[in-house]
């Protein structure tokens, strides 16, 4: 089953809302939505994201700001990538289960 494709109008009326707010506040109201709405896909990204940070924090020295930045963008990257392979995942799965039953 293919995902739908998001068209740019979707996109920027998600992004204009999402500014609406701030950086943190959208992000916990989200992660706290996602506990209710997708609570495993929630708890994978919640323990991806801990793998990145739990050396950041236990690391005694100072991490230069280009490596926090590129260490930013690789963990966007996995969770995007997490989040869209689970949802072609459950849409195959739930494809194979109605044509066999």
């Amino acid at each position: 089953m293919t995902l739908p494709r998001i068209n740019i109008d979707t996109i920027l009326a998600t992004l204009d809302k999402a500014v609406q707010s701030r950086p943190d506040e959208f992000a916990m109201t989200t992660m706290l939505d996602g506990m209710t709405e997708q609570p495993e896909l929630t708890m994978a990204i919640h323990e991806v994201i801990n793998k990145y940070v739990e050396p950041l924090i236990e690391h005694d020295e100072d991490i230069n700001a280009q490596a926090a930045a590129s260490m930013l963008i690789e963990l966007s990257a996995c969770v995007y990538g997490i989040t869209m392979k689970a949802m072609k995942a459950q849409a195959d799965a739930e494809e194979m289960n109605e044509a066999w039953g």
